[in-house]
């Protein structure tokens, strides 16, 4: 089973005028018994992308929560619950013409039993870290990222593009060019982390920096130790969530026996309410 031993979380606000990134759990108030971590970074400030981030945030954690309380975890229930906050998008544009153009990026993962499942949409970024090194990381939906792609750009270059803003997909209420991608991390091993990310948080954060934080053993507090390199420094606004993750054996003897255990006590209720009908109910 794969869960969270240490949770870090960042929520800043950079050099913007206003905080339009959101992040589930809210900051402050993950454990390590949760299993859902998202990360979104709204779209244009004039057009509430703030509002956006907040949705869709709120919306996934909410459909989790509330609507699939024992629900196989996998990719087609996260499809669901995008879908919902979608429609919770569409809502909000139904009262506020204005908006109609709002929308966010997306990025998080889902703990499951033996896996997790990354998703995201625009240019907020999943890391799968292990010893300092990133072994996966998903793949932006940006112009910037197109062109590092083809080789046109280094991954340098692309923190100082003049179009390094310009995103290809986002989720809006229009739902227009708004599909995600997924991802199923297998491989796990205990002390690995996960780092949720939007696009400002990697302004002054490379893999390098990922892993001198990451391999500091001095400094235990990793929120602060990011926050440090990121603050009066970086231009956008800065969130993440940081998990390191363990990962145990499921216990299939317990399951088997708890399984044995249920059969012989329905066999023994059922022999019992023979017995009552047919030896004293006979009489």
């Amino acid at each position: 089973m794969i869960t969270a031993t240490e949770i870090f979380c960042l929520n800043e606000l950079g050099k913007r005028a206003n905080n339009e990134d959101s992040v589930a759990p809210k900051k402050g108030e993950a454990t390590v018994q949760d299993r859902l971590f998202v990360v979104c970074d709204g779209v244009g400030g004039e057009k509430k992308g703030e509002v956006a981030s907040q949705i869709v945030t709120h919306s996934i954690q909410e459909y989790f929560k509330k609507v699939l309380v024992d629900v196989r975890i996998g990719k087609e229930a996260i499809q669901k619950a995008i879908l919902y906050a979608n429609k919770n998008l569409s809502a909000y544009v139904a009262t506020d013409v204005s908006a109609n153009r709002m929308s966010t990026t997306l990025a998080m993962v889902l703990l499951g039993d033996e896996s997790v499942i990354a998703a995201w949409c625009g240019d907020s970024r999943i890391h799968h870290i292990r010893n300092g090194k990133v072994i996966w990381k998903s793949r932006d939906h940006s112009l910037v990222s197109e062109l590092i792609y083809q080789g046109e750009l280094s991954e340098e270059e692309a923190r100082s593009h003049p179009q390094r803003n310009v995103i290809t997909r986002s989720l809006n209420a229009l739902s227009y060019n708004n599909s995600v991608d997924f991802h199923e991390i297998e491989s796990f091993e205990t002390g690995d982390y996960l780092l949720v990310c939007t696009d400002g948080f990697l302004e002054k954060v490379s893999d390098k920096v990922i892993s001198e934080v990451l391999m500091d053993e001095k400094q235990k507090d990793k929120a602060l130790a990011f926050f440090a390199q990121c603050r009066e420094v970086t231009r956008d606004n800065f969130s993440m969530y940081l998990v390191r993750i363990q990962k145990s054996a499921i216990n299939k003897n317990n399951s088997s026996t708890s399984l044995r255990t249920i059969l012989v006590i329905s066999f023994v209720v059922i022999l019992l309410c023979f017995a009552y009908f047919f030896f004293i109910k006979g009489r």
